[in-house]
């Protein structure tokens, strides 16, 4: 089982998932929150790993969208010195997902490949039409070039 979930990051430095979010009057180009991505039962993203959430969003994407075109994407997290890898087992139909963190979170798991793309489809979606109400709309060019990643993926959301 997958499962994905998006919180925002308050300035009390609590995280409340984003669909509880109200309003939002940060900044529109860095939206401090966090990942959970967890993969049967292993967290390999954390609320430890928090950052600008909206560029994380647009980067898993894409390392995603690298892995199931190649068997293998990666992506550094935005200023922090942290790593995510997707490979695809060979011969399996199983995906491995992994973060690495210098001294403070090496996180790995594997499940299975459509479980993950389905997830992250599902999750990823969701993610941007949250950020399209959280911001102003000169932002929402690159959350359709995102939207249009996951699409051609053909998962159903």
């Amino acid at each position: 089982m997958v499962r994905i979930e998006s919180y925002l990051r308050r300035n009390d430095r609590s995280f409340l998932l984003f669909e509880e979010v109200e309003s939002y009057d940060g900044d529109d180009i860095s939206i401090p929150g966090a990942i959970v991505l967890t993969i049967d039962g292993v967290e390999v993203l954390t609320q430890e790993l928090w950052t600008d959430v909206n560029w994380l969003w647009g980067y898993l994407i894409q390392a995603i969208d690298q892995c199931r075109q190649t068997g293998y994407g990666e992506t550094g997290f935005p200023y922090q010195p942290i790593q995510l890898e997707a490979r695809t087992m060979e011969q399996t139909d199983r995906l491995k997902v992994s973060v690495f963190a210098k001294g403070v979170v090496d996180n790995q798991a594997v499940g299975s490949a459509d479980e993950i793309y389905q997830a992250v489809a599902e999750a990823g979606l969701a993610a941007l039409d949250e950020f399209s109400r959280f911001v102003d709309s000169d932002n929402v060019p690159v959350y359709s070039k995102l939207r249009e990643i996951i699409e051609s993926w053909g998962v159903t959301a």
